[in-house]
């Protein structure tokens, strides 16, 4: 384990059960972590927050310098199972990694492949015959792929061909699989008798021959997809996972295994975080978010066992909370957690200089602080307000073990602006928002040719509960988000004559208020330039981001000008790909026969860009139009950006909490400025007051619109194109 003695960050041993004294293995200096221990636990590597790769003696407690990276941290490394070699990526300036093989008893690193494309996660076989590996050579698919340490002696992954044998083959069942495992248990007595012999198995010495190696790099067949990672092998399969579903806030992996005998790949299990195999590579563990579960290796999971419990933990999930029990002295871990994050900031922050504070006495002056703390809430509060002092964005600290969670009370919505009515003291459907019957995002309960609630009408009860004027109505909808709810209404204040109608209402209604407001820009645009202005407005920098500017460009790709709102956008990681679109310029035309003429390449925009930001426009948010203006490809309207760009990932504290760890500046390269701290300046200022707002204005967007419209009045775009074919 990883210990902070003084100012330094050493790794330590101690016997599993703590009876026996902790010893000191590393010096002190830089942020260690992913220990592997070799195969003899004779040896282990870790690496450093310097990007380095280090080989440690565990006797000798001698730390030995492997590999250090300029370009890109060493992630992945994996020993051999004679523990003589391990392999390890190591990336080139374009990014990509090659995989070198490191002999310890010649102290020499081999490197295995060559800057074809990005290749990691390098796996060496139980037998010692193989390493695995992902690459994405292959058309940049990351696909998984082997390599023979030693010369090839026949022609691997041949699939016999098909024949007709007169048997019909059975279909793979979960039974057939058990009895596969089982290794046929009517037989368990010839089994056990020749267990002995089995068990020996015969020590394995790995042998490499590394002339021409990577000549032997095969594909392994009918593997890959997106998101490859996570690569464990056992005898008789590779394990690996694959991009799943994404459930609620977290994205999900599939595990598949390939078997080495059949050249087949099949899923085992669906919709998981993680994994890990047993060292006798008879067990595998997985966790999916929830649970734990422990199953035999070869095994597939199906949605009903993977969903019950087993007490001989061979399938299903593991009761923890009811095996297992601790005495935690949370004051002692509150201090781990508090020097662990202050740790972090001071090894992974972007700047090695931290903006220029002293951060050791910014350590004295919060740690001091830290025996007043009562709750884990209060911890985070004080280390937030410890990585505050660094005056630098996507700075925080959150979650951990907080205890005791209050429930909360789902509240259902019917999909409309409801005001009280000052006379009546009864709620009006104000506005009953239009959603989408394609996107279930945007479902609208009452958005329905059915339904016949109208704008205007009076809401006079929930579920037969009779309102009374000035009552808070939302009370009758708490709970009720899985159920049909019953409206009486009325276009006048009196059940008499109210009708009812029964639906199902939606879970929020920010979804649809964030669409009527962006339908609202959109019709106002269109309205003011006779359609001849695209609007778009992009809600994040990320996937349902880069959805909406795909979706819209194409639609507006041939207006005379487009909008690309990003103002109110939390950011996210899709400049490039936008910058890329925007910064296509065309070449050629093509015309077909009795059709109009197109621009090559035809997926381009070549008429006026106006991107919009303000103050709540964050991170990529602010990046995007930085390099709008950096490049030339428009005009910025709007209000300056704050300045939050330093690219951010979490790092996980023992508890399940976070600390931020910003480990990335940006620059311009023209000015040679920071974005940190400075942001974007807007082109053509314009601030939106409260009052302009109240008034139901948007005066950046009708500057906008106003802008363009002059812009195009002076340049029309140019659609017509003269082709002319020369007779022969």
């Amino acid at each position: 384990y990883n210990l902070l003695g003084g100012q330094c960050w050493s790794n330590y041993l101690i016997d599993q059960l703590g009876k026996q004294d902790e010893v000191k293995l590393t010096k002190g200096g830089h942020f260690k972590e992913g220990v592997m221990w070799s195969p003899n636990s004779d040896k282990m590597l870790y690496t450093t927050d310097e990007q380095a790769l280090y080989l440690l003696d565990v006797d000798r407690k001698d730390s030995k310098l492997i590999a250090k990276n300029e370009h890109r941290e060493i992630a992945t490394y994996y020993w051999a199972p004679d523990g003589k070699w391990f392999a390890y990526d190591f990336a080139r300036r374009n990014r990509n990694r090659d995989i070198y093989i490191y002999d310890v008893e010649k102290n020499e690193s081999h490197q295995i492949t060559y800057d074809y494309g990005d290749d990691y996660e390098p796996t060496f076989t139980p037998d010692g015959k193989y390493l695995l590996l992902i690459t994405e050579r292959m058309g940049g698919l990351p696909v998984l792929a082997r390599i023979s340490l030693l010369p090839e002696k026949e022609e691997p992954f041949v699939f016999e061909d098909d024949e007709e044998t007169g048997v019909e083959e059975d279909e793979d069942t979960e039974e057939k699989g058990e009895a596969e495992n089982n290794d046929n248990d009517e037989n368990e007595k010839g089994r056990k008798e020749k267990g002995k012999q089995k068990g020996k198995k015969e020590k394995v010495e790995v042998k490499i021959d590394f002339k021409n190696m990577e000549d032997r790099l095969r594909r392994v067949p009918k593997t890959g997809g997106r998101g490859l990672h996570n690569v464990q092998a056992t005898d008789d399969y590779y394990y690996y996972m694959i991009t799943g579903r994404t459930m609620l806030f977290f994205r999900t992996y599939d595990l598949y295994a390939f078997n080495v005998e059949k050249l087949k790949s099949e899923k085992i299990i669906s919709n998981i975080l993680t994994y890990g195999i047993s060292a006798d590579r008879k067990k595998l563990a997985y966790y999916d978010g929830k649970n734990f579960a422990i199953i035999k290796t070869g095994k597939k999971v199906s949605s009903k066992s993977s969903s019950s419990s087993s007490d001989d933990n061979s399938g299903g999930k593991l009761s923890i909370d009811r095996q297992t029990s601790m005495r935690l002295d949370r004051q002692a871990e509150w201090n781990q957690i508090f020097n662990e994050g202050w740790r972090v900031v001071k090894y992974h922050f972007y700047d090695p200089n931290l903006h220029g504070v002293d951060w050791d006495e910014v350590k004295v002056y919060y740690e001091s602080l830290l025996p007043y703390v009562r709750t884990r809430d209060e911890l985070n509060i004080l280390m937030t307000e410890m990585v505050g002092e660094l005056n630098a964005s996507h700075q925080g600290v959150s979650g951990g073990d907080i205890g005791v969670k209050m429930e909360r009370a789902p509240v259902a919505y019917p999909g409309a602006k409801l005001v009280r009515d000052e006379k009546t003291g009864y709620p009006r459907f104000v506005k009953i928002y239009k959603g989408s019957k394609v996107h279930i995002r945007y479902r609208a309960p009452l958005d329905a040719d059915y339904v016949e609630i109208k704008e205007g009408d009076y809401l006079l009860a929930i579920d037969g509960h009779r309102l009374e004027p000035g009552e808070n109505f939302y009370r009758y909808f708490l709970n009720k988000t899985h159920n049909k709810v019953t409206l009486s209404t009325n276009d006048k204040p009196d059940v008499k004559g109210a009708k009812e109608t029964s639906f199902k209402p939606i879970s929020f209604d920010r979804t649809l208020i964030y669409k009527d407001w962006v339908d609202g820009n959109t019709e106002y645009v269109d309205e003011k330039s006779d359609k001849k202005i695209g609007y778009m407005h992009l809600q994040n920098m990320q996937s349902s981001g880069w959805t909406e500017f795909e979706e819209k460009f194409e639609k507006y790709r041939y207006k005379d000008a487009i909008i690309i709102d990003v103002r109110y956008n939390g950011g996210g990681n899709i400049d490039e790909r936008i910058i890329d679109y925007l910064e296509r310029r065309p070449y050629q035309v093509t015309r077909n026969r009795n059709e109009s003429a197109i621009e090559r390449p035809d997926e381009g925009f070549y008429g006026e860009v106006v991107v919009m930001i303000n103050e709540y426009s964050f991170s990529d948010a602010e990046v995007f139009p930085s390099a709008v203006k950096e490049r030339g490809l428009g005009t910025l309207i709007g209000t300056p950006t704050l300045g939050y760009v330093i690219a951010v990932r979490s790092h996980h504290l023992i508890d399940g909490g976070t600390i931020r760890q910003t480990f990335q500046g940006i620059w311009e390269i023209d000015s040679g400025k920071m974005l940190e701290s400075r942001g974007v300046e807007p082109d053509i200022l314009v601030e939106s007051t409260p009052e302009m707002e109240m008034a139901g204005r948007d005066v950046q967007l009708e500057r906008a619109v106003e802008f363009l419209k002059e812009k195009i009045a002076k340049k029309p775009r140019k659609y017509d194109y003269d082709t002319e074919i020369d007779e022969r």
